[in-house]
């Protein structure tokens, strides 16, 4: 009977544990966070060509964006008025289910530093957007020294600054030839 009763009380015990990471509110308009996101024209990014992912690592000492990983979904941007900000309900235009609570950290409340980076177009990924030439962007990196612990509130992302995505390289070549060229044509004309 001690037996059974001692599985039983592990059963019980285990959605207390496995719950017990830290999370955050990713959500980029909320108390404290109004961080809009630009396309590399400066218009606001709007819709379901434009994503965002969450990255994050463990503690506050991570000095690099190569040190972070992805952390829950990558999601659309929403419209209208909200134009900017990211998705924090409803289902991504692949139909995955929007949530602002991400696991950050496996450490209960623990310490974490988080990114958000972006991404216009059809790629699947930030990664895949580098590496294809895309437009992408990335946020200031986060310190947060305590995240929430559920089923409390997370922390918002409070101190995280808006950004732009920057154009495909191509396009930036493309400028500095006619800008070369500009300069060579007034040159000869002298």
């Amino acid at each position: 009977m001690l037996k059974t009763l001692t599985a039983l009380a592990a059963l019980v015990a285990v959605p207390f544990f496995v719950e017990a990471q830290g999370t955050v509110n990713f959500a980029t308009s909320i108390l404290g966070v109004t961080s809009q996101i630009k396309d590399s024209d400066g218009v606001l990014c709007a819709g379901t060509n434009y994503w965002a992912q969450l990255y994050a690592a463990d503690g506050t000492a991570v000095n690099s964006a190569s040190q972070l990983h992805k952390v829950g979904i990558a999601v659309n941007f929403r419209g209208g008025v909200n134009a900017g900000y990211v998705q924090v309900s409803g289902l991504t235009s692949l139909g995955a289910t929007v949530s602002p609570v991400v696991q950050v950290t496996d450490a209960p409340g623990g310490p974490a530093t988080v990114q958000v980076r972006a991404w216009a177009g059809n790629f699947a990924s930030y990664e895949e957007a580098v590496a294809g030439n895309g437009r992408f962007g990335s946020s200031n990196l986060l310190p947060l020294p305590t995240t929430g612990l559920p089923p409390g509130t997370p922390p918002n992302l409070v101190g995280l600054l808006g950004f732009q995505l920057v154009p495909e390289p191509s396009t930036i070549a493309l400028g500095v030839l006619g800008l070369g060229s500009l300069l060579l044509f007034r040159r000869k004309k002298a």
